[in-house]
């Protein structure tokens, strides 16, 4: 969904579909490409993209990463080396970069960060 700058607005979409909605299919066309229509994405050119070459070997490549960085799941967002696995974890996240951390993993205090 880069392409068509929708990426966030997509993965909200395929995480409210999967955890929200209990839609067990998100991992098959039919399904995404409803998701792709609603976000004004015509289906078919999704699809296409999905399929593309260079899609496919940044999909290795990503899934490849993810593994050498220790990701088993999904939805997995890694912050400054911490792992976060989880739709549950968002606040966390939000937390960690609302707050900040050190290059280590650390918490950093604002009252402290913003001394610097």
């Amino acid at each position: 969904m880069r392409r068509w700058d929708k990426e966030e607005d997509y993965i909200d979409a395929i995480f409210a579909a999967y955890w929200e909605n209990n839609v067990g299919t998100i991992g098959e066309y039919d399904t995404l490409r409803g998701i792709a229509a609603t976000l004004d994405v015509d289906p078919d050119e999704f699809e296409s993209c999905c399929e593309s070459p260079g899609i496919r070997q940044a999909l290795i490549n990503s899934t490849n990463t993810a593994l050498e960085e220790g990701i088993f799941g999904a939805p997995t967002m890694v912050i400054e080396g911490e792992i976060y696995w989880g739709k549950d974890r968002m606040e966390f996240i939000e937390d960690h970069l609302a707050n900040g951390s050190d290059s280590n993993g650390t918490r950093v205090r604002q009252d402290l960060k913003d001394q610097n």
